[in-house]
């Protein structure tokens, strides 16, 4: 029972990380961020939580972003002669941000709801601490 239970997505590690609200999150108001750099600082804020990230996972989304006209990039000349993109946040990425708030607001709610519900149903095992 326990090595079914370790390949259930109830263990969380298949988990969404939600990299595209973040990178939007993240390019918010900023003057634009290097891709590594963004990678960066989105993986130090998942880590509070348990969770990886895929770098080139996030450079798929950067790529397919700005396809879809929620981003733009410039090219930064390196000081090595290696060259890196700059992305930046358009109107249209401004308003994807303002719909994933939105979004994630109302699966907060079902979630506290579940907790909810969970509390009065499993108090004795739900809300054991882990270790």
């Amino acid at each position: 029972m326990e090595n079914m239970i370790e390949n259930c997505p109830c263990n969380g590690k298949g988990s969404s990380n939600f990299a595209a609200p973040w990178i939007l999150l993240t390019l918010y108001k900023s003057e634009g961020m290097h891709g590594y750099a963004l990678a960066e600082v989105i993986r130090k804020r998942l880590e509070e939580f348990g969770f990886g990230l895929n770098i080139a996972g996030v450079y798929r989304h950067l790529a397919a972003m700005e396809n879809r006209g929620m981003l733009i990039s410039e090219i930064d000349p390196g000081k090595r002669g290696v060259s890196r993109k700059r992305y930046k946040l358009t109107d249209s990425g401004a308003s994807c941000l303002h719909n994933w708030i939105g979004t994630m607001q109302s699966q907060a709610g079902i979630i506290q709801a579940f907790f909810d519900l969970a509390e009065k149903k499993v108090p004795d095992h739900f809300f054991t601490p882990k270790d």
